[in-house]
């Protein structure tokens, strides 16, 4: 039987543990933080976020005559896009996007898991406020260290911006391929339509576009992209956003 003085012994060997896990948990990333700041967007940035736009000449009698723009992109209001195509994205990319506060820490354990042996992050787990973060300020490499300044900035947005906003932002910011940035632009390349006169399938068709554009467009590889739609679709259903007959 162990005498008290090996009991007192493990028990503080036991507490030292405990302290510096607590340590580690609470310093961690505070010293990663440190690290990582210089790189991060200032606030500054986060509140001048400006897409670039399309510059349009007028006849005499209103009609455009020539376009010029480095993106071809049509910002809009979230208040015109239709509450299909915000279904579409969030049972597709971010179902707890109205819960989180930038971050699934449940999908962002299980992804940096699978990806521990690898040192580098094959597997996704973004947010779609971390989609944003990359987008508007970050390189696409597949690193951990970008993985973590990619989660410190989509923190600093959604301290600064409404979750409609960045809804709206990400919308207006994503790439759909044939140079068109944004659901107006991709609406009007793809369907010559407006965004909010969409159905339900050419919102699902845009919402897997991003992806990967190139493989997915409706219009150079139309079969892809209906699989694709149909993967968003039975998200939706998944979702409880349309009902199983909805196509």
């Amino acid at each position: 039987m162990p005498s008290l003085k090996q009991f007192v012994k493990k028990r503080k060997r036991l507490l030292i543990c405990i302290f510096f896990v607590l340590l580690l948990l609470v310093g961690g990333p505070i010293i990663i933080y440190n690290i990582c700041e210089e790189d991060l967007p200032s606030l500054a940035q986060l509140h001048n976020i400006e897409p670039s736009l399309i510059t349009k000449i007028y006849s005499a009698d209103g009609k455009v005559i020539k376009e010029f723009y480095t993106e071809r992109r049509i910002l809009i209001p979230l208040e015109r896009m239709p509450p299909h195509l915000i279904d579409a994205l969030l049972a597709t990319e971010d179902r707890r996007f109205f819960k989180h506060w930038g971050v699934n820490l449940m999908a962002l354990a299980r992804a940096f898991w699978n990806n521990l042996w690898e040192w580098r992050w094959a597997q996704g787990a973004s947010t779609i406020t971390q989609q944003l973060a990359r987008t508007l300020f970050l390189t696409p490499e597949k690193t951990i260290s970008r993985k973590i300044k990619e989660i410190l900035t989509a923190m600093k947005i959604e301290r600064n911006y409404s979750k409609e906003e960045i809804l709206e932002m990400y919308l207006n910011q994503c790439y759909f391929g044939k140079g068109a940035y944004g659901v107006q632009a991709a609406a009007l390349v793809y369907f010559n339509k407006n965004v909010e006169d969409l159905s339900v399938s050419e919102c699902a068709i845009l919402i897997g576009i991003p992806k990967n554009p190139s493989r997915y467009s409706p219009v150079d590889h139309p079969k892809l992209a209906q699989l694709r739609r149909n993967i968003v679709l039975n998200a939706m259903k998944d979702f409880k956003k349309i009902a199983p007959g909805v196509a």
